[in-house]
């Protein structure tokens, strides 16, 4: 079973793949992500000069399935989408 720590750290690095990816296609800050899981689950971010703030989150009551979708969209509509398979794999840019 994957601790809580194990999981933060292993979407933290996914999401900043995700994110340097993005900046390096000319996202334009702010930019904004959803992480959503296979069962439902999700979380928003916006991501901001001074730092990062949550949107919304939703928990299904078994927790996070994955394998998981990230959706990044910056301020002028620029989008892309990538797949988590596992935690700790190579994310996949989709689109």
């Amino acid at each position: 079973m994957t601790t809580k720590q194990e999981f933060v750290a292993g979407f933290g690095e996914a999401i900043n793949e995700a994110l340097e990816q993005c900046t390096a296609r000319g996202f334009v800050p702010p930019l904004h992500y959803v992480l959503l899981a296979t069962n439902g689950s999700m979380v928003a971010i916006r991501v901001e000069e001074e730092g990062r703030r949550l949107l919304t989150r939703h928990y299904e009551p078994e927790g996070w399935r994955m394998p998981t979708t990230i959706l990044v969209m910056d301020a002028h509509a620029n989008r892309s989408l990538f797949i988590v398979p596992a935690l700790g794999a190579a994310i996949e840019r989709v689109y």
